[in-house]
């Protein structure tokens, strides 16, 4: 698996993310790594494998995680034969590939919602990082250096967190300013007035919007505004159609009033002219 760097030059074209299939060189119980891995138990082998399946592991990397499952089953076998000491050797390993395993599918998954939101050119510096280091951990991972591993799968979920965290932050900058101009607008056309419900309804999301943005959830302050955003146009523009039937009705009521008077005046003209 490798983590695509997108191009500079042509921002909407990148690398194939591609799958490898090589086996580990590793050797059980390295030293380095995270406090957590020296605690091994059945219990927290299947922690560990419950956290790589929820993060994605074994869609993002079938192989790999294949393996890590392979070698939590030997660990098991070894401690029905009561061999504790082979046990907790292989149990060891086994859970430090799924935790690294499971950081590097959080990675991923991080650069997927970068893409998709296409914050690339916003942190051009950061994203190359953060790829980058997705790309060292897979390599340190399949040359069994697990500790280095693991150090690069973190610097890169910590990256494309960064790269997410600049994205939305300029993204609801953009989105606040739109959903704040066209409420303006909606106001202007009276909305608030003509379809008290609805400018309502919308202004609640606008509010939401800055209550997710006062907690620094700027994913869903930018969806909020842009939704509000959306409410508050068809607002005013349904509004600024209510009025011109309104105006449309009464110009017709008067027109109908003043041929009714012109109707009157000829009457009276008439019957004035009879006598």
């Amino acid at each position: 698996m490798k983590f695509k760097i997108r191009s500079v030059i042509l921002i909407a074209l990148f690398f194939p993310f591609a799958f490898i299939s090589c086996k580990s060189t590793a050797t059980p119980g390295q030293a380095g790594l995270s406090a957590s891995s020296q605690e091994v138990s059945l219990e927290s082998l299947a922690a560990a494998r419950e956290e790589a399946v929820a993060a994605g592991v074994p869609e993002v990397v079938p192989d790999r995680f294949a393996q890590a499952d392979a070698l939590a089953d030997t660990a098991r076998q070894k401690l029905d034969n009561r061999d504790k000491k082979g046990f907790l050797k292989d149990a060891r390993e086994a859970q430090d590939r799924y935790r690294i395993l499971t950081t590097i599918a959080q990675a991923r998954a991080k650069q997927e919602e970068a893409d998709e939101n296409d914050f690339f050119p916003l942190d051009e510096d950061s994203y190359k990082l953060a790829a980058e280091a997705g790309n060292n951990a897979v390599d340190l991972y399949d040359a069994g250096s697990l500790p280095a591993a693991e150090k690069s799968a973190v610097s890169a979920l910590d990256q494309f967190t960064q790269v997410l965290k600049n994205g939305w932050t300029a993204k609801v900058e953009d989105t606040a300013a739109a959903a704040r101009e066209r409420r303006q607008a909606s106001l202007d056309a009276k909305a608030d007035v003509a379809l008290r419900r609805d400018f309502e309804a919308a202004d609640d999301i606008y509010e939401k919007a800055h209550v997710a943005l006062r907690a620094e959830e700027y994913s869903s302050a930018a969806k909020l505004f842009e939704q509000s955003s959306q409410l508050f146009a068809q607002v005013r523009d349904a509004a600024v159609e209510k009025r011109a039937r309104a105006q449309a009705a009464l110009q017709r009521a008067e027109e109908k009033v003043a041929d009714s008077g012109k109707k009157a005046q000829e009457a009276d003209d008439y019957i004035g002219g009879g006598e």
